[in-house]
């Protein structure tokens, strides 16, 4: 038999670890000190908690990126709240025959690698007892000490300078962790329901197949999902009421995170745009969703400082942003994974770049529309934008998906729908939110009552 209240403290205990982790992580980030000192260190108070009184439990899901766990407590509960993302992390396996100080391998690593010492140290505690040791080069630490140049990926392939102290990562779980903390943060602050919650990521050392080396695996603690809308649609389709909803939710998350952060998320597709399902226990700002008959979006309008304002029927289906593994922050500090800014992503089968190594706002947006289009080929709605943003004039009635086909090998690959980044615009999708041309259905205050879910 388990004691109840004992697996209660056990879970409050893990929950206040989270809340620690995560505000550590704040107070490294706008202090200017590298996150990787904190996140790839072992000796933290959530590792030793996994496995003992907190544990992984059913997977919901794997990929390249890692796996995700359910997250139960010891008497094998569920935690509803969270999930876990577990990837193993790089390192190298080193012999040291002479057995030497760890404190001076620590030294000639963190000058050769930029590997943190305490990170070092924390992997080879058993030392003196074996001539193994590990050296973790996951955590090459990312802040930047000079400025930075990287060629821009498309003519006139000038030098971008990102200046020091930016955060481009070898590690992408690092800049990824990093971006999707700042953008949790605009669901908690109440700027926009259409994030997930992260709530933390630490470095636990884990044994492997020889039990003398402990190799280093990450876990994300994160919000719970329902799935991704990729999933959603296979699985149960949608209606083009739910296709709209969940196009229009899309497209105002991304105004939010380029007004706040000014974010690429660079792979923001079906698979990628996650959602949960409405349900009586859906919350928002202490708000049940199911009271409400409509959800309420604001945008500025930045030409004259008006505040424009368009309402959506109360949705099946909440959309839920996340994945920023390819994703790259503009505004200072400057957050990025470095194989995004070394040459935008090339692989055998599609020679790239597949996305800019520099800001645009059209990216994004583009992207997304482009492969929602395959869900309802007859959106006019969804192909009018596409066209704004390709820098298209607006004409009476719609542009077709007979116009689309006309275009789409000029500006899109054909293997994943993405924009070609030379054909890219300095068009922004906030504008054509803020434009009755597109929008005037959604401008029409509904009868009933409404919930207020984002602003940008």
């Amino acid at each position: 038999m388990y004691n109840r209240t004992k697996v209660d403290r056990e879970i409050r205990r893990f929950k206040r670890s989270l809340a620690v982790n995560k505000a550590q992580t704040y107070a490294f980030y706008n202090a200017g000190k590298s996150v990787v000192e904190l996140l790839s260190n072992p000796d933290n108070d959530i590792c030793p908690q996994l496995g003992t009184t907190i544990g992984l439990g059913d997977v919901l899901g794997a990929g390249a990126e890692g796996t995700v766990y359910e997250v139960v407590s010891s008497d094998k509960k569920l935690i509803p709240e969270f999930v876990a993302k577990g990837a193993a992390a790089d390192y190298e396996l080193a012999m040291d025959e002479a057995q030497g100080p760890v404190d001076d391998a620590a030294d000639q690593v963190d000058a050769q690698h930029d590997i943190p010492k305490n990170v070092l140290k924390a992997f080879n505690k058993n030392h003196k007892e074996t001539k193994k040791r590990v050296i973790p080069t996951f955590a090459i630490r990312c802040i930047t000490k000079t400025p930075t140049r990287y060629r821009r990926v498309v003519e006139p392939h000038d030098n971008i300078v990102y200046p020091a102290g930016s955060y481009i990562c070898e590690n992408h779980a690092f800049s990824e962790y990093l971006i999707g903390l700042l953008m949790g943060q605009l669901a908690k602050s109440g700027k926009s329901m259409n994030f997930i919650r992260m709530d933390a990521m630490v470095t636990c050392a884990d044994p492997v197949d020889d039990p003398e080396v402990h190799a280093p695996m990450t876990y994300t603690f994160m919000e719970r999902i329902s799935g991704s809308v990729k999933s959603l649609a296979s699985d149960e389709g949608l209606t083009e009421e739910e296709l709209r909803s969940i196009v229009i939710q899309t497209l105002h998350a991304i105004v939010v995170y380029q007004r706040e952060y000014k974010v690429m998320h660079n792979d923001l597709h079906p698979g990628n745009v996650m959602y949960v399902k409405v349900t009586e226990e859906t919350m928002w700002n202490d708000k049940r969703l199911m009271d409400y008959d409509y959800i309420q979006y604001d945008i500025r309008d930045l030409s004259d400082g008006s505040v424009d304002t368009f309402y959506l029927p109360r949705p099946a289906y909440i959309v839920k942003i996340g994945d920023f593994g390819f994703s790259c922050k503009y505004s200072s500090p400057v957050v990025a994974a470095k194989r995004v800014f070394n040459d935008g992503i090339s692989t055998p089968s599609y020679v790239g770049p597949w996305m800019p190594n520099f800001y645009n706002a059209a990216y994004d947006p583009l992207y997304t529309l482009s492969a929602f289009l395959s869900y309802n080929s007859e959106d006019n709605f969804i192909i009018n934008l596409i066209f704004y943003l390709l820098g298209y004039p607006k004409k009476n009635g719609d542009y077709t998906y007979a116009d689309y086909q006309g275009i789409e090998k000029e500006f899109f690959a054909d293997s994943a729908n993405r924009p070609f980044v030379n054909k890219l615009t300095e068009r922004n999708i906030a504008d054509a939110l803020n434009d009755a041309y597109f929008m005037e259905e959604y401008f029409l205050r509904p009868e009933g009552s409404i919930l207020l879910i984002g602003t940008a």
